[in-house]
């Protein structure tokens, strides 16, 4: 019996132990899914046959099943008496308990292999509760259910057992495998059971005056602000949201409207009790205000605080939308707000004009972030540079244009001017953006307090193109930079600035420090600026230089022009400069050709270079000191074992072999492939590889799994069958069970015989197992 049958045999046999019904599934190291019914791509889950009457507990019928060929284990709820949550989000369940004051039990958890992590957490079915299969249960939290069926005839459901191993390569593994399976929690039940309850209908309240047409796009701002803040507190957060509603004019069932179409976490809560947000609406109705008197510190429209915009009828249906009286407005208020409806057949399409060809089209804002000292600025000056000579291919290619600066982080006399004048910028087309005030000082510009200005002076000196450095500075002290609502409120206006003025506005942002490799979550502060950008460009470390010195540019947003722009290397090299006082250094930026992949591939990569790279110099120390001790050689399998043990992954290693420049080799029949230092006088082939010789039986393959280490299993005696012992351990495992030693993540490859991708089972394996058969 191979290795990998044996492996599998250990699992089923101690997860029979613990009185689970099993069923075979499909293997992601087979050439092909071996399920009954056509393969979705989602290798190791798909049941072999009809699993519903195949499950079993028992041990001669199990080690039959998984004697006979490559399968994943699965595990039916009904028979086992399981309610199995699957939670595909890290901390969903948690955060969900937590939010209604619960605790999650300590009961029997499997790590799934998902890349992003997930878990399975096992409970006892509760009694005389009838619940099935649901995805997104608890309110569209990325938690599914197994459950043993809602009746009799409901076969319920099954998951990926501990043991089985993702198409990714990772093994589901037990996070305590000594941990009991508990009842499930009373809370959890009710949350899985309430959306089976009937509701009972809310009692409608008077109204003294119609309620008002509604778009749920088109809310008055101050309805927007409470909707977008959340303080944690969801009850408080709802009832102001509701509060902000009535005084807006929109009646219980518009405002119940309201918070389901924003998805408010107050509504996901109200359900989860049993209730819904009518109810809860109609309920905190009486204690609301009706008025909002306007804040000091608020310069908006005194309408917008009281008048929603059209839309919907009141019966929730699409109306046609007419100017819409304000028929409560005091006849001594200000001119009435109206809708204005404008045919699309009126408006006259218009071409895209790019500033940059393909990047940063005129008109509008673009985005330029990255972390800090990556050479943004430089960057930025660049571009400006080439615009004002007329050299950055666009529409003003071949046309010089002046160029607007407002920096604020770096001086203009030591940093500023010395890169424009390393990059060759027209000195004279580089206008300095200041503000004087009425005591003739000089400060910074401030959105979008000093826009109407900033239009004037662009239209003119005939400007192209704006740089904010760094755009964050140039907020309003009463802009929150991390409310939506006050972004879009400074961002909107310079947008339509940049339209009139037919400029492009760079707006230099760093990133922030969630360490995210999407290059859109990596801005900082609110998403309305990624959101109100039409471009949004991002600066990284080549994460394949190990310089640490070339730079990548590329763009990830691209709302005007193409998405699939190449990705730019440049290097910042030093530059010397002639000034009045003596020449002084600076940096130039060098182009360096384009390179494959998107800027968010590099992202992971640069991700995952960070994490590997300690461990890649801790993996090279330990292989030039196994290799010295093996006389300069050994074979690659036996390394990649023996640093599995040391907690050295394959990959690792494999960087490390190039590190210590150690050379790669193949002899011998089978062919096997030596790791050999360089210089080493004599080194001779190792004997026979481990895997040549018969292996004891429940020998591990790799590394041990996470979780306690389980008991070594027991090799055959001579003239002991390997059956035998197992059956041997299977008494044993039915005393006293531990889970069976196994690794965390087996690699993958490629079959020489069909092409085709393939999980590697054994180190050196080349072929599928059942394209080895068929030789």
């Amino acid at each position: 019996m191979t290795q990998d049958l044996t492996h599998q045999l250990e699992w089923a046999t101690w997860l029979q132990s613990l009185g689970l019904h099993l069923i075979a599934l499909d293997h992601p190291g087979l050439p092909r899914c071996i399920g009954p019914k056509p393969c979705d791509g989602k290798r190791g889950k798909h049941p072999v046959g009809a699993w519903s009457r195949n499950a079993t507990n028992d041990p001669d019928t199990l080690r039959a099943t998984f004697s006979k060929g490559l399968r994943n284990i699965g595990i039916a709820c009904k028979p086992s008496g399981l309610l199995v949550v699957d939670e595909d989000a890290p901390g969903a369940l948690q955060g969900y308990a937590d939010s209604i004051g619960e605790t999650i039990p300590a009961t029997f958890t499997v790590e799934t292999g998902r890349p992003e992590g997930g878990t399975h957490y096992y409970f006892r079915a509760p009694e005389g509760v009838q619940l099935g299969n649901s995805k997104g249960a608890l309110n569209g939290l990325d938690i599914d259910i197994r459950g043993p069926g809602k009746d009799d005839k409901d076969q319920g459901g099954y998951v990926v057992a501990p043991g089985s191993i993702h198409e990714t390569g990772v093994i589901y593994t037990p996070k305590d495998p000594n941990a009991p399976i508990l009842p499930a929690p009373e809370w959890l039940v009710q949350a899985l059971t309430a959306g089976t309850q009937e509701t009972p209908a809310a009692s409608p309240l008077p109204f003294s005056q119609p309620p008002r047409a509604f778009s749920p796009n088109g809310l008055a701002p101050f309805v927007e602000d409470e909707l977008s803040r959340h303080t944690g507190d969801r009850s408080n957060d709802f009832a102001r949201v509701a509060g902000a509603c009535k005084r807006a004019g929109y009646s219980p069932e518009q405002t119940a409207e309201i918070l389901i179409s924003r998805n408010h976490p107050g509504v996901q809560k109200y359900e989860a009790q049993g209730s819904n947000a009518l109810r809860e609406v109609h309920r905190v109705w009486p204690k609301l205000s009706e008025r909002r008197a306007p804040a000091a510190h608020d310069h908006r429209d005194p309408s917008d605080l009281i008048a929603p915009t059209a839309g919907l009828a009141t019966d929730g249906n699409l109306a046609t939308v007419h100017q819409l009286p304000n028929t409560d407005q005091d006849a001594d208020a200000e001119p009435r707000r109206k809708v204005v409806l404008t045919p699309a057949s009126a408006i006259k399409p218009r071409r895209v004009r790019w500033l940059w060809e393909g990047r940063i089209a005129l008109g509008s804002l673009s985005l330029l972030a990255g972390g800090e000292g990556l050479g943004k600025s430089t960057l930025g000056y660049t571009i400006a540079a080439d615009v004002t000579r007329g050299a950055l291919p666009g529409e003003y290619n071949g046309e010089p244009r002046a160029i607007l600066v407002c920096a604020s982080e770096d001086s203009w006399e030591y940093t500023i001017v010395p890169r424009l004048m390393a990059a060759d910028a027209d000195l004279d087309r580089v206008f300095r953006i200041e503000v004087q005030t009425a005591d003739d000082l000089m400060v910074g510009l401030s959105l979008p307090r000093d826009l109407i200005q900033v239009e004037n002076a662009a239209k003119e000196v005939g400007a192209a193109m704006m740089i904010l450095d760094p755009l964050m500075s140039r907020m309003s002290e009463s802009i929150d930079t991390h409310k939506d609502g006050d972004v879009r409120r400074a961002l909107e206006p310079l947008v339509a600035v940049a339209d009139r003025a037919g400029m492009a506005i760079l707006g230099l942002i760093h990133h922030n420090k969630s360490g995210s490799s999407d290059p859109l979550q990596l801005v900082m502060a609110s998403k309305a600026f990624t959101a109100v950008a039409r471009s949004v460009h991002s600066v990284i470390k080549d994460p394949d230089d190990e310089s640490e010195m070339r730079r990548l540019f590329g763009t990830p947003k691209n709302n005007l022009g193409r998405t699939d722009l190449p990705t730019l290397a440049f290097t910042i090299v030093g530059h010397q400069i002639d000034t009045e006082e003596g020449p002084t250094s600076t940096g130039r930026l060098v182009w360096a050709g384009e390179v494959e992949g998107t800027i968010g591939d590099a992202m992971k990569r640069a991700q995952s270079s960070e994490e590997d790279r300690s461990a890649g110099s801790e993996a090279a120390d330990w292989l030039l000191d196994y290799l010295t001790s093996k006389g300069g050689t050994d074979d690659s399998a036996t390394i990649k074992k023996e640093g599995a043990k040391a907690g050295h992954s394959h990959d690792a290693l494999k960087r490390a072999r190039k590190r210590i420049k150690a050379e790669y080799s193949q002899s011998g029949f089978p062919r096997r492939t030596y790791w050999t230092l360089p210089g080493t006088a004599g080194a001779s082939t190792p004997g026979p590889h481990p895997f040549t010789q018969p292996s004891p039986v429940g020998a591990p393959i790799g590394a041990t799994p996470r979780g306690d280490t389980p008991t070594a299993p027991t090799a055959p005696t001579e003239g002991q069958s390997a059956q035998s012992v197992q059956s041997e351990r299977s008494e044993q495992a039915t005393n006293t069970p531990h889970p069976p030693t196994a690794p965390t993540k087996l690699p993958r490859g490629k079959c020489e015989e069909c092409g085709q991708p393939m999980t590697l089972l054994a180190p050196d394996q080349t072929r599928h197992p059942l394209c080895e058969k068929d030789d």
